[in-house]
């Protein structure tokens, strides 16, 4: 049998039980259709404690060579660590959420680019002695549902997940992420592109309630972006909290961020669209 050739790609996630949008029960089916279908990259699972890293290794990361299980307590987050009191102070005026998720999971949202930053630091050393790869990247541990009805993968086809060559295809110098809704981007621009000389924010704050960039998985290549996104995003992240303005959640700041400096980022739109395509989930066709 001939040996697969090694990963290009190494994606984080994570499982912290803060509470969250669907029953902790359905996210356990979708991670286990994750976990037991890894096999063309490689996974790095951050937890906060033994008991969530032996419940990983029960969904399926147990003797699978491509998966790594870290704990990594919550409370050592550098964004706990440094601004618990601004998330906490954020989530009072949050009321688009602040009666569905707890503080500590939008934080845990903003955290996604650090826990891909500290991925691509490990990567080669005794406790993940894999090789480095060309690309990093952050997927929702929920990011592969196969749900009926949905042109989405399931287990076969998880496995051959990603095609190589359409990775590779991709900009190498970009940051990438689905575009789901190309309809607001010209309302949303009206707002960024009208900026406080003050705090160098959106005068007008951008709507609440838009819906524009999915940031539940994203790609760069290796040997840099990742610092500087994590950077970026973090020092962006603490400039609303410094004016007292609201974030509703991650997705807030990057969609501000992104058309902001649109020749870092590549927005991806999938076409022709279909109400049985979610756009929230394209990379698994788009990488297919």
């Amino acid at each position: 049998m001939m040996t697969p050739p090694p990963p290009i790609i190494t994606f984080a996630t994570a499982w912290y039980d803060l509470g969250a949008k669907f029953a902790k029960e359905q996210y356990y089916v979708w991670a286990s259709t994750l976990l037991t279908n890894v096999r063309k990259f490689n996974l790095v699972v951050y937890v906060e404690d033994v008991k969530s890293a032996e419940l990983i290794r029960q969904l399926g990361a147990a003797n699978n060579v491509r998966i790594y299980v870290i704990i990594h307590p919550f409370d050592e987050l550098p964004l706990y660590r440094t601004h618990r009191a601004q998330f906490e102070a954020n989530h009072t005026r949050n009321t688009e959420l602040n009666m569905h998720v707890s503080w500590k999971l939008v934080l845990l949202w903003c955290s996604k680019q650090y826990f891909v930053e500290i991925t691509e630091n490990r990567i080669g050393t005794p406790n993940f002695p894999q090789n480095p790869t060309e690309y990093y990247g952050w997927m929702d541990i929920g990011y592969f549902r196969s749900r009926i009805g949905k042109i989405e993968l399931s287990g076969n086809q998880i496995q051959q997940f990603p095609n190589n060559e359409r990775l590779r295809q991709m900009s190498g110098d970009k940051i990438h992420y689905a575009l789901v809704n190309p309809g607001i981007i010209e309302t949303l621009k009206r707002y960024i592109y009208n900026r406080s000389p003050k705090d160098g924010l959106p005068k007008v704050p951008i709507p609440f309630n838009q819906i524009s960039v999915a940031g539940g998985f994203f790609i760069l290549s290796s040997g840099g972006p990742s610092r500087i996104w994590r950077e970026q995003f973090e020092t962006h992240l603490i400039k609303y909290f410094s004016a007292g303005r609201t974030v509703k959640d991650d997705q807030y700041v990057l969609i501000d961020l992104i058309l902001l400096n649109p020749m870092v980022f590549n927005l991806w739109i999938e076409s022709p669209t279909a109400p049985n395509k979610d756009a929230w989930f394209m990379f698994q066709r788009l990488l297919m």
